[in-house]
């Protein structure tokens, strides 16, 4: 498995889900992407947190615009799951001074 940690904006995400496909098809293993939802240090992101099976296709996505849990099973290189919303949080913008 290889898991990614990102910010990656609105504008990049179609080109990095991309590059993360190909990599799990060129190794042939799934691959998780973590992506922050929201502004951090001015810079804008998009969520999309989710993950691509062995065969470099998307199976589970959350979505852009609420925190959530994206819950992931992972066996023989297939990728089955569920997306949480979280309704009860409280994050804020974060700022870099």
């Amino acid at each position: 498995m290889y898991l990614a940690s990102a910010l990656i904006s609105p504008g990049g995400y179609t080109h990095d889900a991309e590059l993360l496909a190909a990599i799990a098809q060129r190794h042939q293993l799934p691959v998780l992407l973590t992506n922050h939802v929201s502004t951090t240090g001015g810079w804008q992101t998009c969520g999309n947190s989710g993950g691509w099976n062995a065969a470099g296709e998307l199976s589970i996505k959350s979505n852009v615009t609420q925190p959530s849990l994206v819950l992931c099973q992972i066996n023989h290189g297939a990728i089955s799951g569920s997306v949480e919303v979280m309704t009860h949080t409280h994050y804020k913008e974060s700022v870099i001074d």
